[in-house]
């Protein structure tokens, strides 16, 4: 799978990306069991979410809920044994 999204759940609520690439991409309007969801990584910095509804987002290996509306995720660079170089920052 070229841009990461490697797993897009209904039952479960929940979309697996594996955030590699650097410059700016996504999915806009992704559906699934009544979600339409639009996914960002702005290439710099952050993954911007928007929903009509709540489910989870895995960059990564790191969870993250998201709500109806509009969600930022901060997303930093490292490196690590599995190859990723980018990954969700700690919630506060």
């Amino acid at each position: 799978n070229v841009m990461g999204f490697h797993q897009i759940n209904a039952l479960e609520r929940k979309v697996d990306w594996r955030l590699y690439q650097t410059t700016k991409h996504g999915l806009k309007h992704l559906r699934f069991g009544g979600i339409d969801t639009d996914i960002i990584y702005n290439g710099k910095n952050a993954v911007v979410v928007t929903s009509n509804s709540e489910y989870t987002l895995v960059i990564n290996g790191v969870a993250r809920h998201i709500a109806a509306g509009e969600t930022t995720i901060r997303i930093e660079t490292e490196a690590s044994p599995s190859g990723d170089i980018l990954k969700a920052a700690p919630e506060k």
